[in-house]
């Protein structure tokens, strides 16, 4: 960094007089002098380098960027093969969703490193947080709102790749068009240099970004640090789903990149004890078990739900599930029918690839997640 960027970054240090003592700034009385308090008819402009702002002038651009444009999707590649090189990176988002008449927020943090992720997401009503070794498809959950704490042991467990956030960096990245670096920008004490998107290069990549039929109206931007690394990029889009209108705010930053260190949280063995797993299996006249196998038990009028692709149905446990009890679910076509430690009336035939399960009581989830089947 040259003496002129590093004055920059340091901007201007004010100067606090001390009791008994004099500010720098103040004028000093030289003796024998009878002008006192007359200014100087030299002074001039105290405006120093100091003063200044980084500008692109002195921003090093790295490769598959310049001030005059970038190849976004090539510096997307360069910036997650980086991580995988560097071996561990911190992610952090921010994401606010509005449909018709009710909306939801959601910030997350996720830490990668060789010996595993920890992530944790902050909701409206609860924060979640799961710690999965490096490789495993299996991971520890918590969560926790109010007073309550549960735990959960997970067969979906976040990947690497969705932690880093690659498919929606992806998405973003081929759904719009860049223009030129219009400014240095200071994140967290890092000099980025930004990007606007000038137009959108495809709408199918931002509608699926956002989940939606069609794009109304979307910005975006994109900062890059002369590391190569994508320091942040966040997007603006209103569009229209199936039944109603939308939009999504989200702001997607990277931080730690080779500095990142993960270890195992200190609730993980209350995890392995107490959190709540199910293990799917299907007999031989076509009906879906899901045999709880470990954790606490589920108390009395908690509510369930199944999924498997379009079919759905619920009940409320009309006593408390304890480890080997089974959930006993019949797939008919879109029809599904539950019932517990007993087979249901209708006929099973199990067509599908994946299936959901959620339990929950008095609102709060005490288990969430895919079924493999």
């Amino acid at each position: 960094m040259n003496r002129r960027r590093l004055l920059a970054t340091l901007g201007t240090v004010p100067t606090i007089a001390l009791a008994g003592c004099t500010s720098s700034t103040d004028t000093d009385e030289v003796e024998g002098d009878d002008t006192d308090g007359e200014s100087d008819d030299d002074s001039t402009d105290d405006t120093t380098e100091a003063d200044s702002e980084p500008s692109l002038d002195d921003f090093e651009f790295p490769e598959h960027a310049s001030r005059t444009e970038i190849d976004a999707v090539a510096f997307a590649d360069a910036h997650i093969e980086t991580i995988y090189d560097t071996g561990s990176a911190t992610v952090s988002s921010s994401r606010e969703r509005e449909f018709g008449r009710h909306s939801d927020e959601e910030q997350t943090e996720s830490r990668v490193s060789m010996d595993g992720i920890h992530a944790t997401r902050d909701r409206d009503r609860y924060k979640e947080q799961v710690w999965t070794l490096h490789g495993e498809s299996s991971g520890l959950l918590r969560r926790e709102g109010g007073f309550r704490e549960e735990y959960q042991i997970t067969s979906d467990a976040p990947s690497t790749n969705n932690v880093l956030e690659e498919r929606t960096l992806e998405r973003f990245t081929s759904g719009f068009s860049f223009g030129e670096a219009t400014a240095v920008v200071d994140i967290d004490g890092t000099l980025t240099a930004r990007y606007d998107a000038e137009s959108v290069a495809d709408s199918t990549e931002l509608e699926r970004l956002v989940h939606a039929d069609s794009v109304e109206d979307a910005t975006g931007s994109i900062f890059i640090t002369e590391d190569g690394v994508l320091k942040r990029f966040s997007y603006d889009i209103e569009a229209k789903g199936r039944h109603e209108s939308m939009s999504e705010t989200t702001e997607i930053t990277y931080s730690a990149v080779g500095e990142t260190m993960v270890a195992e949280p200190e609730w993980a063995e209350t995890a392995r004890s107490k959190g709540r797993q199910f293990t799917p299996s299907e007999t031989d006249d076509g009906y879906l078990e899901l045999e709880l196998v470990n954790g606490v038990p589920i108390p009395a009028g908690a509510d369930v739900n199944i999924s498997v692709e379009a079919g759905y149905d619920s009940l409320r446990l009309p006593e408390e599930l304890t480890v080997g009890d089974r959930i006993v679910v019949a797939v008919d076509g879109e029809s599904l029918s539950v019932a517990i430690n007993d087979t249901p009336a209708s006929p099973s035939n199990i067509d599908a690839r994946y299936g959901h399960l959620g339990i929950r009581s008095d609102g709060f989830p005490l288990y969430e997640g895919s079924i493999p089947l």
